[in-house]
C-alpha cells in the first residue's frame, strides 16, 4: 500500500504472506524479517530487493528469554535510513500481529517525527491501522522503538496513545 504522507509503499504481513508478496514482486520489497532465535531465516532466493533480519521473541517482559533489546531497533532504523526514502518496506513476523506492527509503528512515527510532524504518533497510529487493521503492537517493541527518537518525557505519552487506541486495544484484548 502506498502511504502518501511518506511517499513509499509499506506492508505488514505474516511470514507466509510476506514470502508470497516478495516472490510475486521480485526485486521490489526491502524486507525487515522479525523472527525468533530458533526460526529459519527468510529465504534469500525469493527475490527481495534486500533483507534485514532481527531475531527476538514476541514477549513483552524484557527479562524473558529472547526478548527484544534496544540494539535490535537501532539496527532496524539504521537499515531503514540506508534505504532511499521512497524505497518500499515490507515488515513481517510469524503472524504479522504484534512484533511487525510495533516495528512499523516505530518506523512510521520516526519518519514523521524527523520530517517535523507535530504529532507523529497519532498520525502513525492511523497509518498503522490502515496497513494492518488486525494489529496489536507488542508494547515492549513499541517502547524501545519510541525511545530511539522521542524525548524521554514523550515516550510514556506515546505508549499511552497506543494502549488507549480503541482499535488496537480491541486487537490486543482478543489476542490475550
Amino acid at each position: 500500500m502506498i502511504i502518501e504522507e511518506l511517499g513509499r509503499h509499506l506492508l505488514i504481513e505474516d511470514r507466509v504472506r510476506a514470502e508470497e508478496h516478495v516472490h510475486a514482486d521480485r526485486d521490489f520489497w526491502n524486507v525487515i524479517s522479525l523472527i525468533g532465535p530458533r526460526d529459519l531465516a527468510f529465504p534469500e532466493n525469493y527475490g527481495a530487493k534486500s533483507i534485514h533480519t532481527e531475531r527476538f521473541e514476541d514477549v513483552e517482559d524484557p527479562c524473558e528469554f529472547g526478548s527484544v533489546r534496544s540494539v535490535h531497533l537501532k539496527r532496524i532504523f539504521a537499515y531503514v535510513d540506508a534505504l532511499d526514502f521512497t524505497e518500499p518496506i515490507l515488515i513481517h513476523c510469524t503472524l504479522g500481529l504484534s512484533r511487525s506492527p510495533a516495528v512499523m509503528l516505530g518506523v512510521i512515527a520516526r519518519s514523521l517525527y524527523l520530517d517535523g510532524e507535530d504529532a507523529p504518533v497519532p498520525k502513525a497510529l492511523d497509518i498503522l491501522i490502515q496497513l494492518r487493521p488486525i494489529a496489536g503492537p507488542n508494547m515492549l517493541v513499541a517502547r524501545l522503538a519510541f525511545e530511539q527518537f522521542l524525548p524521554s518525557v514523550e515516550v510514556e505519552i506515546a505508549l499511552e496513545m497506543v494502549r488507549s487506541d480503541n482499535v488496537l486495544k480491541g486487537n490486543r484484548f482478543h489476542r490475550s
